[in-house]
C-alpha cells in the first residue's frame, strides 16, 4: 500500500506546526485513515510505504506502533 500526503500545501502546514512543536512533524490524520485498517495488514504481511512522516518520520513510527 503506498500514500503520498506532501502537496506543497501540507509541506507548509507542517512546516508551521514543526517548528512549534517537533514531536508534530507528521501528517497527524494519516494514524486515523490507516488504524482501522492496522490488523488486516499485519495479517496480510502487507508493507505500507509513506511520506507521511514529513519532518518527523520517526514520530509518525512510534505513534503507529503505539495504535
Amino acid at each position: 500500500m503506498i500514500g503520498d500526503y506532501l502537496a506543497e500545501i501540507t509541506l507548509a502546514a507542517l512546516s508551521v506546526r514543526y517548528r512549534r512543536d517537533p514531536a508534530h512533524g507528521y501528517v497527524e490524520h494519516f494514524l486515523d485513515q490507516l488504524r482501522p485498517h492496522l490488523g488486516v495488514l499485519a495479517e496480510r504481511g502487507a508493507k505500507v510505504v509513506t511520506n507521511a512522516g514529513g519532518f518527523h518520520p520517526a514520530g509518525l513510527a512510534a505513534a503507529l506502533r503505539a495504535s
